[in-house]
């Protein structure tokens, strides 16, 4: 028994050996020689944790195990298509996003929306009401606006022509000057009079007899018959119808009209008082 022993501790470090030179002879046939001269075709030293820059020829990928911070750079500037970046990002390309959230200002040489540049949105000379006290940038009041509605031309060569007299500032004007026409349906005067007379003035008038005959009418011959101014003579008195003095002539005083009226007005048009048009009042600007 104790001979098997020591037969079998004999064969260990033959059997070790054994190991170590297929090991060896393994790694040998495995090994495959560099096709360049050094330092070509040499691994990649692996990115770590030290102080100086390092530039990696192929792709990046984290997070692949879902962190929740998935890149965090601390300090510095990144730069994205640009190796000098001036900003904190900096990139030389597009940007393509869902949603984009801007707390700040946006500085842009162009700004365009479903590419559409906002350029022509806002054209020169497009006019728009403000709820400021002074234009904004790249825009400037419109005086000629003030205190007056905009209403679209009829006549692109009368463009701000200005008609009427501008309201003041809050300014409550019912309606703007006018005339009316007075329909009256009819009406009456009467006369007052508080009693005159009237005489007869006659400067002189003769008296004619058409029809009249003489022979075997009267008894007196007809040539003795006279008509002056005086009247009729040689006639009996009974026919001497003598006018002197025929007029008529005016004695009264506070003779006057007075008038029957049937209620002529103007009646108000409309139930509400004050302008026909409210209003609020803006700021106009024009876009420069």
């Amino acid at each position: 028994m104790k001979e098997n022993f020591r037969v079998f501790f004999r064969w260990i470090p033959i059997l070790f050996i054994g190991i170590a030179i297929g090991l060896t002879i393994k790694a040998t046939l495995a090994w495959v020689e560099p096709d360049q001269m050094p330092p070509g075709g040499n691994i990649a030293a692996p990115l770590n944790t030290g102080n100086a820059g390092q530039i990696k020829t192929g792709g990046l990928i984290l997070n692949t195990g879902g962190a929740t911070l998935g890149l965090i750079v601390e300090r510095g500037l990144v730069g994205i298509g640009t190796n000098n970046p001036q900003a904190t990002l900096d990139v030389n390309g597009n940007i393509k996003a869902n949603n984009i959230e801007v707390t700040g200002k946006i500085n842009a040489q162009e700004i365009s929306i479903n590419g559409v540049p906002l350029s022509s949105l806002m054209p020169s000379g497009m006019i728009a009401y403000f709820d400021l006290t002074t234009c904004p940038t790249g825009w400037s009041e419109v005086p000629s606006a003030k205190g007056r509605y905009l209403v679209g031309t009829q006549n692109s060569a009368n463009k701000n022509l200005t008609v009427g007299q501008a309201l003041g500032d809050g300014e409550n004007r019912p309606v703007g000057q006018h005339a009316h026409g007075v329909y009256d349906p009819g009406h009456t005067h009467g006369v007052y009079d508080p009693g005159h007379a009237h005489g007869v003035y006659d400067p002189g008038h003769t008296h004619g007899f058409p029809g009249l005959g003489c022979n075997g009418y009267s008894p007196w011959n007809c040539n003795s018959i006279v008509i002056d101014a005086n009247g009729l003579n040689n006639l009996p008195n009974s026919l001497d119808k003598r006018g002197v003095g025929i007029g008529i002539y005016g004695s009264g005083s506070n003779i006057g009209i007075y008038g029957s009226g049937t209620g002529i007005g103007i009646n108000n048009a409309g139930s509400a008082p004050g302008t026909n048009a409210p209003y609020i009042e803006f700021l106009t600007c024009r876009k420069n």
